[in-house]
């Protein structure tokens, strides 16, 4: 039981990662909203230092990287949870 809500909550921030939406905070968990309201502001203060060096255009490949990591942490989980589930 419990590995199914941990790769649940793991899709909703995977779900939310990939916008990169405040409108996004809502479909996670309350515990995870201050986080993810962090990790929000943290881009938008590396878009506003970027944009000012003139270099906005690198906060771009920064939030694919994330995304794409956050993909890779919902893979490993899954996977780790289907042969923990196994043993």
């Amino acid at each position: 039981m419990t590995l199914m809500i941990a790769t649940e909550l793991l899709r909703n921030l995977r779900f939310s990662t990939k916008r990169f939406k405040v409108t996004c905070i809502d479909a996670l968990p309350e515990y995870m909203k201050f986080v993810y309201k962090i990790f929000l502001d943290s881009y938008v203060e590396m878009e506003e230092i970027m944009a000012s060096e003139g270099k906005a255009y690198q906060i771009e490949y920064a939030k694919d990287l994330m995304k794409e990591l956050s993909r890779h942490y919902l893979i490993e989980a899954i996977l780790f949870f289907t042969f923990l589930a196994k043993f």
